[in-house]
């Protein structure tokens, strides 16, 4: 069950990710990436095991570009 609750939280961080750079306008571009950030977040707090590389490049990459977001919708 945790690892189906990990997968969720990973396709919707990818899924939010997605929708904030197809959004029209900033302040719902910033709405999807904190929407984002947070699924993140939870996923990496549900992981049982370490995640393979593939997927922890991925989250760190995505977390790493959070301050990129954030100038950018300023």
């Amino acid at each position: 069950m945790r690892d189906d609750d990990h997968h969720y939280h990973v396709e919707r961080a990818r899924a939010e990710l997605d929708a904030a750079y197809r959004a029209t306008g900033g302040a719902v571009a910033a709405a999807h990436l904190r929407l984002s950030s947070l699924h993140m977040r939870r996923a990496r707090d549900l992981a049982a095991r370490p995640l393979p590389p593939p997927a922890a490049a991925e989250l760190d990459w995505l977390d790493r570009c959070a301050p990129l977001h954030e100038k950018c919708l300023a």
